[in-house]
C-alpha cells in the first residue's frame, strides 16, 4: 500500500499483523518462520525458535501506519514468550520496541523476563511515545526464548 493509500489520521487502535513484519534466517535453519496458531488474531504468527541475536523481526511503521506528528501513541505487543527453566528468573529474554532512525534511541520498549514468560499469549506494554516526524522501525530482539509474534496494537493517546 502506497504512503498516499492510508487514512489522513489513524484510527483510535490499529493492529499491525505479523504478516507485514520483516524478518530474515540466514542461513535458512528455520528458527523464524510464519506458522498458524489457532490462538492468534489471524491464526497466524512469526515464531522464532531458539538463540538468535539483534533485530530478527522488524518493520519500519511508515510502510503499515500513517502517523501524525506530534501525536502521542501508545503501544502493546500480544505475544507467547516460552519461559526457560534452566535461566535466572531476572534473565531477559526477549525485547520489542519502536526505534527512531533519528535520534538512534528507542522511543518505547518493553523487555520480557523470564519470570514474566508463559506459554500463553500476552499483551506486553511498550508504553507511550510522541511521533516526531522521523522514520521510526518496530523490532523485536530475541535472546535465546521461543516466541510467537501475533501482532502489536497501536493507539492514539487523546489530550
Amino acid at each position: 500500500m502506497a504512503q498516499s493509500e492510508f487514512p489522513a489520521t489513524l484510527p483510535a487502535k490499529a493492529l499491525i499483523q505479523d504478516c507485514v513484519f520483516n524478518y530474515s534466517d540466514h542461513p535458512k535453519s528455520k528458527t523464524i518462520s510464519r506458522t498458524e496458531d489457532k490462538e492468534a488474531t489471524d491464526g497466524r504468527v512469526i515464531m522464532l525458535k531458539g538463540e538468535l541475536a539483534g533485530w530478527s523481526v522488524t518493520c519500519p511503521l511508515i510502510s503499515v501506519l500513517a502517523l501524525e506528528k506530534g501525536q502521542k501513541y501508545r503501544m502493546r505487543a500480544r505475544l507467547k514468550v516460552e519461559p526457560q527453566a534452566a535461566r535466572n528468573p531476572e534473565a531477559t529474554l526477549m525485547s520489542v520496541g519502536v526505534f527512531d532512525r533519528v535520534t538512534k534511541k528507542a522511543v518505547c520498549r518493553v523487555a520480557v523476563k523470564n519470570a514474566e514468560a508463559t506459554d500463553q499469549f500476552v499483551w506486553y506494554d511498550m508504553g507511550e511515545w510522541t511521533d516526531e516526524g522521523h522514520e521510526c522501525i518496530l523490532y523485536m530482539d530475541p535472546a535465546g526464548a521461543n516466541i510467537s509474534l501475533d501482532c502489536v496494537e497501536v493507539s492514539v493517546v487523546s489530550g
